[in-house]
């Protein structure tokens, strides 16, 4: 099956619920799907009561199948470059 999004780069800034969910959504199009986190992680990883796994909550970890993540500290100078 063709993958709608194949030829498509997403840089997802996102936190908490909607904006990770509508990204996982073109991720399963097909998009490349990127997810910046700032150096302390993501607002998501921690908004859940219950079991953690490899420090994120198990919501996290849905939301962003099929994506790359990358820390990256936009206030520094450095990591303005890369955008």
């Amino acid at each position: 099956m063709d993958q709608l999004l194949a030829d498509v780069r997403i840089l997802d800034l996102t936190h908490v619920w909607y904006g990770p969910w509508c990204t996982l959504m073109l991720a399963e199009m097909g998009a490349d799907v990127i997810k910046i986190e700032p150096p302390w992680g993501s607002l998501g990883r921690l908004s859940q009561r219950g079991p953690m796994y490899g420090g994120a909550s198990p919501t996290f970890h849905h939301l962003n199948l099929n994506k790359k993540d990358l820390s990256l500290d936009m206030k520094n100078e450095k990591g303005e470059q890369y955008l």
